[in-house]
C-alpha cells in the first residue's frame, strides 16, 4: 500500500517532489495528465502515477525584495583576495571567497576549517550561527594568522540568500541539504 501511495497511485494522496530537474530529472508518467488513477491497474507497480507532482527547486532562486546585503559583506566579496597562491590558472576562481555554511547544524569544528582556509590561503565567508569564530584570547593565536583571519574571513551571523551570495563565491562546503545543494548547482559552482 505504501509503495502505491509513494508512486501517486492514491487518488487522495499527492506526493510533490521539489527537486532540481538536472539533479533528480523527472519522469515522463508523473507529467502524462492522461495517466490512469485506476488502482486495479497492476500491469506495472513501478510505474509514477499523476499523484506525483513535480514542482522544481521552492526556493533556492528567491533573493527577498526586501534584501539588502551587508556593506562590509558587499565591500568583502567586490575587494578580490591578497591571495599568496602562485598558481594564476584561475584568478577570478581564486579571488572569490570560498562559502562554508551548515545550516542550522552544530558544527564544533570551525578551528579546523580556519586553519585549512589560512593554510591555503583561500578567502572564505562562513555562513550561520554554528560557525561562529572561535573566541580566543589574542595571545592564543599566531599573530599571523589571526590577522589573515581577521582580513580574510567574514561570518555572516544569521544568513544570505544563497542566490544572491553563491555567485560571488567560487565554491560551497556544506551539510548537503536540499536547498543549499541546488542553490549551488544553480551557481555554476562546486558543492562539497
Amino acid at each position: 500500500v505504501n509503495r502505491k501511495i509513494l508512486l501517486g497511485h492514491n487518488p487522495n494522496i499527492y506526493v510533490v517532489n521539489s527537486f532540481l530537474d538536472q539533479l533528480i530529472p523527472a519522469t515522463p508518467q508523473a507529467l502524462n495528465d492522461d495517466a490512469s488513477t485506476d488502482d486495479d491497474d497492476d500491469d506495472d507497480d513501478t510505474a509514477v502515477g499523476p499523484q506525483v507532482l513535480y514542482v522544481g527547486p521552492l526556493a533556492d532562486h528567491y533573493i527577498p525584495s526586501d534584501f539588502t546585503p551587508d556593506p562590509l559583506l558587499q565591500t568583502f566579496l567586490e575587494a578580490g583576495g591578497n591571495n599568496d597562491n602562485d598558481d594564476d590558472d584561475d584568478d577570478d576562481n581564486q579571488e572569490r571567497p570560498v562559502c562554508i555554511g551548515y545550516g542550522s547544524m552544530p558544527y564544533n569544528q570551525v578551528s579546523l576549517l580556519l586553519e585549512v582556509v589560512y593554510k591555503l590561503k583561500r578567502r572564505t565567508v562562513l555562513v550561520g550561527k554554528a560557525l561562529e569564530l572561535p573566541k580566543k584570547k589574542d595571545d592564543d593565536m599566531e599573530e599571523n594568522f589571526k590577522e589573515w583571519i581577521d582580513e580574510n574571513v567574514f561570518h555572516i551571523q544569521e544568513s544570505a540568500p544563497y542566490a544572491w551570495l553563491l555567485p560571488q563565491c567560487s565554491m560551497m562546503l556544506c551539510h548537503g541539504g536540499a536547498g543549499v545543494v541546488h542553490a549551488t548547482l544553480r551557481a555554476g559552482i562546486p558543492v562539497v
